[in-house]
């Protein structure tokens, strides 16, 4: 499975990483908030891992893990030292009023 995620695109790996944090299921809005990404940018990445068999989708902007040993797969390419700052940046009341600011 790891070997899987590897083969993407550096720039899918990463989202994937940071959705790996917010949960087994996400939503594109939070996913975009967090990676100060565009949705269509994000999108595209996101069907990217549909295509490798390691995300369904849920509805046009909800999305999860096919299953849970694949989120911590994922989860577990973050190196340990940086998860923290990432759950922090999830978190965070910034990021929260982003991601309520972009609905």
């Amino acid at each position: 499975m790891m070997n899987k995620v590897r083969r993407l695109d550096p720039a899918a790996q990463e989202t994937l990483r940071l959705a790996s944090c917010i949960g087994n299921r996400f939503d594109l809005e939070t996913l975009c908030v967090v990676h100060r990404r565009d949705p269509a940018d994000e999108a595209g990445m996101l069907k990217v891992s549909l295509g490798a068999g390691l995300l369904c989708q849920i509805d046009s902007a909800n999305y999860k893990f096919s299953h849970d040993r694949v989120q911590q797969a994922v989860y577990l390419l973050i190196p340990e030292k940086d998860r923290a700052s990432v759950h922090l940046e999830i978190g965070s009341p910034p990021a929260r009023q982003r991601a309520g600011s972009a609905a």
